[in-house]
């Protein structure tokens, strides 16, 4: 049991499903140790699977990561 979360990434401009964007942010965050999968028809959602005992360092890191890959991807 875990606990899993989908992120939607699309194009702000245009509304549209944006894969592209969605593997640069997955691969950033790989990079930086954050492991990830990403899914939907269209390919663009990250889904994150914590598990329920996460510790609130390990949480912290991980959203530290995640931001930094939204942000620059």
């Amino acid at each position: 049991m875990g606990a899993m979360q989908g992120i939607v990434i699309i194009n702000p401009e245009n509304g549209d499903a944006d894969k592209k964007r969605t593997m640069r942010i997955h691969q950033h965050a790989l990079e930086n140790g954050l492991i990830m999968i990403t899914a939907g028809t269209e390919g663009n959602i990250i889904r994150t699977l914590m598990p329920l005992t996460i510790k609130d360092n390990e949480l912290d890191e991980s959203l530290e990561i995640l931001s930094d890959a939204l942000i620059n991807a």
